[in-house]
């Protein structure tokens, strides 16, 4: 039983974590009311919320009347703060101290060990924590720590600066201090008659200035003290180093009762991951709130932020479930905040695309244009900014936009001029215009918002930021409560950051201001939902003193619960150990201890008490196992000695619950609530499966439903026949525009190729007309592509301006040395344009590309020399189009079809040469990768339709001759990788052939039929640079192993059926 002491109650009592503790605070109110039932009495406790739980359970118990629930600092600033107001000093505020360490990097920078890094945000982050921790030392123990070593001689000079330049503003520390000697004075009657008896409970982390308040009150008898002990020696030592300190004031009462080493657990989880992990969570809270437990009286604490703060209010939040408790997002993660940091670094990045395009997408940014804006017209200006390359600069922007708004403006006029272009076309390009014209408003007007000169004040920093939110926030006033809140105290926060003017004059610059902005809104958003009227959600530490019914405890993974703790280096634990005073300043172990008591008090705030951990990182998509402290939890509950490795084999006992995956958490929580109707739709369809039935048969898989569909792909898409899945979609033939070749236009032979590379990929990107977009800031280095394109431009180029020049060599004579010199020249014309089109990547890597481009156009000039020395030719032509509708164009290649329809085929050949008798022409076309996917055209010169342009080019020279000539074509790898290797192919070899093929493609896209062909087994060629990889199933290649047996494919490998004669014959 609890001693009662009628007579004496200030003193100092140790009681348990729990209810023992409850029941010695309502003694204690009941005694300090014991004369007057109104008498006012003080209950100082860890934190508000455990303030407002003990005052729901003691006011269960009875009533409470005139008592108040305040934390130590509240106490110190009613005590002290009207001495301290007396002297002109007012608070210090965690603004004013991130100023100071700022302000005094830049001062040190380049001095002493720290001056290197003087400026990094993370050793800004850990001077602040080391200041805090010097500000519990004494002079004394400041000198012997500067003697130690230079770097800790330079912490201290930084400290004593620091402290210094906010000598007009008081800490915490000195708040205590000043109440502590206004109590003893006597200068704190009133005060102290208003707030009655005191009584401390729970609170454990007190500093030197709140152990002198404690005392000062003690000697006027004025107060009470309650330790938590958790009933482990080591744990409580930091508890009962505290006694000393008070015991000459207060006299110490300790529980006669033994108190137990445990608080029992009553359910372990082992969870796949924390999203299963904290599923079923919500399962269990939800069963037990049918059972009648309310949802306040449950809790779950996490040692680990990330996921956990974030993960476990969704899942509530989705359930329908009322949260309570601080809120784990950042003003900086809030919408306001992001709104104003992503446009502050928009100005600061020089309008980098990705930051505006950021911008735009995840904040309610309001445009000069509508009040709202559209996620189709971000999509529109997401794709425009890419498509034309842009990466950062006003000017790069206008220029670029202006450029492409011209190219739509000729577009339009070019469709315009077409007898047949649909008004949808006109309609789209003009769409394109509009978005294309609206974009170039916004950022011109973006770009207006000039940020104030470098040394302009803090005040005109924060009001310059205010009018951005003010300009550029979207209705905030109809925001949801907690953002409207969160934008008040931003627009606080703003207006604090004036007060910086007094401290630092000086003035700032942009940087320095979005730095100390960016820290400034790393704090949490408040609190969310108000306490006891929902489901408890916090850290650990968050939990000491409160009252729960349920406390669940999640996360508790091996490094992660408890977390390693590394040693602090600027204040490591060898200095610390050799200090005076060192239990000021804590060491690892006291910090290790210290996690494991907040573990114990957390158990102890509940009745019963469940433990979860999840075997994968999701993160880091790595394994991990359980906290040593779960271990230790699973051998109490087993009666032995279990190792982390077998915990799992263990999950027949009724006290662990073992989850594998996210389809066994649904079978295993048949007797759980579901979570929310998609998780109890889910359920439902697993026990259907479980019971035996189909799965067909389920009422949610109904024809036409999703499930339906879902289950018909995947069955479709694993079997062996060749379904709609698969891309056969021979049920659309003859009903779709777009399943058959364009019969009113030309197009290029390169369309038919992919079709016979992979049917598949034609279907994404011909048919669908879906196409990947390049992020231009992720351009390390210019594309294979774009690199093609620049050597065919240069080589064009050079060999116009030669023959325009009348300079052209002679059948069979080689290049000269003035050739050497204008096509370098070319070259680098050629390189600033593509420079300018953002093209080319980083500046690092592009001056390496340049060097090797231009090695390589000069060694093409020589091989190309020898060649037509050999041949005894000379170029005719360069960049000869056919097919585009021009009076300078050839006529287009038209092949007649067996159905008498005709395919018109167009396209831009590089180079036709003819030979010194003029019989013979060979068209050449440039490649500038390697030859290595072009190496089965010894045994096949069309690759089975993979390689149709050469033909048709040839055939294209063939038709514009009245003359007989034969005709040669021949890619030629002009570049080092490539070898320079030419692989040719004589049209007359290959006529028939490749209008078979072309045959046999076009009707199988009439058809309809699009199998997805990996290439070679041993290479999957087709899969490597395509596009679409993500989109197909990862085993593609052996689905296609299992399904070209299918008769439905059996047209598209009638390609391969067409090889030459004498391979056939073999």
């Amino acid at each position: 039983m609890l001693d009662r002491r009628s007579m004496d109650i200030s003193q100092l009592y140790l009681e348990r974590y729990g209810m023992e503790t409850q029941e010695r605070l309502a003694l204690l109110i009941r005694e300090a009311k014991t004369d007057d039932p109104l008498a006012p009495v003080t209950i100082v406790v860890p934190s508000q919320y455990a303030g407002l739980s003990l005052r729901r359970s003691l006011g269960k118990k009875g009533g409470l009347v005139n008592v108040r629930f305040m934390v130590t600092a509240r106490l110190a600033e009613y005590l002290g703060s009207p001495t301290l107001a007396s002297q002109g000093k007012v608070p210090r505020s965690s603004l004013m101290e991130l100023a100071v360490i700022q302000k005094l990097a830049g001062d040190i920078s380049g001095q002493g060990p720290l001056g290197g890094v003087s400026k990094h945000p993370k050793l800004l982050a850990s001077i602040r924590n080391t200041f805090r921790n010097l500000s519990n030392l004494s002079a004394v123990s400041l000198q012997a720590l500067e003697t130690k070593d230079s770097l800790r001689k330079q912490i201290v000079d930084w400290y004593r600066l620091f402290g210094n330049s906010l000598d007009h503003y008081y800490t915490r520390e000195e708040l205590s201090k000043v109440a502590a000697i206004a109590v003893k004075e006597g200068r704190a009657g009133s005060v102290l008659k208003d707030l009655g008896f005191t009584i401390f409970c729970l609170v454990s982390d007190f500093s030197p200035g709140e152990i002198d308040l404690i005392n000062a009150l003690g000697e006027l008898e004025q107060c009470a003290v309650i330790l938590g002990l958790t009933g482990e020696s080591e744990t409580d030592m930091k508890v009962r180093s505290i006694v000393p300190r008070l015991e000459k004031i207060l006299s110490l009462v300790e529980s006669s009762e033994k108190i137990e080493q445990r608080y029992g657990i009553q359910h372990l989880l082992i969870a796949p991951d924390a999203q299963e992990e904290i599923r079923w969570v919500v399962r269990t809270i939800l069963k037990q709130a049918e059972e009648g437990l309310p949802f306040h009286r449950v809790a779950v604490l996490y040692r680990q932020s990330d996921p956990y703060g974030l993960l476990i209010h969704n899942q509530m939040r989705f359930a329908g479930i009322p949260v309570s408790g601080p809120d784990s997002i950042q003003l900086k993660d809030t919408p306001i905040g992001k709104l104003l940091l992503y446009l502050l670094e928009i100005l600061e990045s020089d309008f980098a695309r990705d930051s505006v395009m950021r911008w735009i997408a995840e904040t309610p940014v309001k445009t000069s244009l509508t009040d709202s804006f559209s996620l189709s017209e971000y999509a529109r200006w997401e794709v425009i900014s890419r498509e034309i390359g842009i990466t950062k600069g006003i000017s790069q922007w206008q220029e670029r936009l202006d450029n492409y708004i011209g190219s739509l403006d000729q577009r339009i006029d070019e469709i315009g001029n077409k007898d047949e272009a649909s008004p949808g076309q006109v309609q789209g390009v003009k769409k394109l215009k509009e978005s294309a014209s609206s974009l170039r408003i916004f950022i011109q007007e973006l770009s207006s918002n000039k940020t104030p000169p470098e040394g302009s004040e803090w005040g005109d920093f924060a009001a310059w930021s205010r009018g951005l939110i003010e300009k550029y926030t979207q209705q905030p006033d109809e925001w949801p409560e907690e953002h409207q809140g969160s934008y008040d105290r931003i627009v606080n926060l703003l207006d604090e950051l004036k007060t910086l003017d007094d401290l630092l004059p000086g003035g700032a610059n942009l940087a320095d201001f979005i730095s100390m902005l960016n820290t400034s809104l790393e704090t949490s958003v408040g609190r969310t939902g108000p306490t006891g009227s929902g489901v408890f959600v916090a850290s650990v530490a968050s939990a000491q003193g409160m009252d729960f019914e349920v406390v669940y405890i999640v996360g508790m993974a091996e490094g992660v619960f408890p977390p390693r703790i590394a040693d602090d280096a600027l204040l490591p634990d060898r200095i610390r150990a050799t200090l005076p005073e060192n239990e000021n300043l804590p060491l690892r172990d006291a910090k290790r201890i210290e996690e494991r008591r907040l573990f114990l008090a957390a158990l102890a705030s509940g009745q019963q008490r469940i433990l979860s951990y999840p075997r994968t990182d999701t993160s880091s998509q790595r394994g991990q196992f359980p906290s040593p402290w779960f271990v230790s939890e699973a051998g109490v509950l087993y009666g032995d000695y279990v190792r982390s490795t077998e915990i799992e084999k263990l999950e027949h006992e009724q006290w662990l619950s073992v989850i594998y995956s996210a389809q066994h958490s649904l079978s295993h929580s048949s007797n759980l609530t579901p979570a929310d109707t998609h998780d109890y739709d889910l359920a439902s369809i697993v026990r259907w499966h479980k019971n035996g039935h189909h799965l067909e048969s389920h009422f949610l898989m109904g024809k036409g439903s999703p499930g339906r569909r879902s289950l018909q792909m995947e069955k479709g898409r694993q079997g062996s026949g060749f379904t709609v899945w698969d891309g056969c979609l021979v049920d659309l033939s003859g009903t779709s525009r777009r399943l058959g070749l364009p019969q009113d236009s030309q197009f290029s032979p390169t369309k038919l190729q992919r079709w016979a590379e992979c049917p598949f990929k034609y279907y994404l990107g011909d048919i669908l007309r879906i196409s990947t977009l390049e992020q231009p800031e992720e351009i390390m280095t210019i594309s294979a592509m774009d690199k093609g394109s620049l050597i065919h431009e240069i080589l064009e180029r050079f060999v116009a301006t030669v023959q325009e020049q009348g300079d052209l060599p002679d059948f069979g004579q080689p290049w000269t040395d003035s050739h050497v010199t204008l096509l370098t020249k070319i070259a680098d014309e050629e390189f600033e344009k593509a420079e300018a089109d953002g093209l080319t990547g980083r500046p690092i890597f592009w001056g390496l590309a340049k060097e090797e481009i231009r090695h390589d156009l000069v060694a093409f000039l020589d091989s190309d020399g020898k060649w037509r020395g050999n041949e005894q030719t000379k170029p005719l032509w360069v960049e000869r189009r056919f097919g585009f509708g021009n009076d300078e164009d050839l006529p287009p290649v038209i092949i007649t079809r067996k159905n008498g329809s005709h395919i018109r085929l167009r396209g831009i050949i590089d180079r036709v040469d003819e030979s010194a008798s003029g019989t013979n022409l060979i068209v050449i076309d440039y490649k500038s990768g390697t030859s290595s996917p072009y190496r089965d055209m010894r045994e096949d010169p069309l690759g089975k339709g993979r390689f149709l342009q050469l033909p048709v080019y040839a055939q294209a020279i063939r038709n514009a001759h009245d003359r007989d000539v034969e005709v040669e074509a021949l890619y030629w790898f002009a570049t080092t990788r490539g070898g320079f290797e030419r692989k040719g192919v004589p049209l007359a070899e290959v006529e028939d052939r490749y209008q078979e093929m072309v045959e046999i493609i076009a009707s199988g896209i009439e058809q309809g039929i699009f199998p997805a062909n990996p290439g070679p087994q041993d290479s999957l060629d087709n899969c490597r640079y395509c596009d679409f990889k993500r989109v197909c199933p990862a085993n593609v290649d052996i689905l296609w192993e299992r399904k070209k047996k299918d008769s439905g494919i059996a047209h598209y490998l009638s390609l391969s059926d067409l090889m030459p004669e004498e391979e056939v014959e073999g």
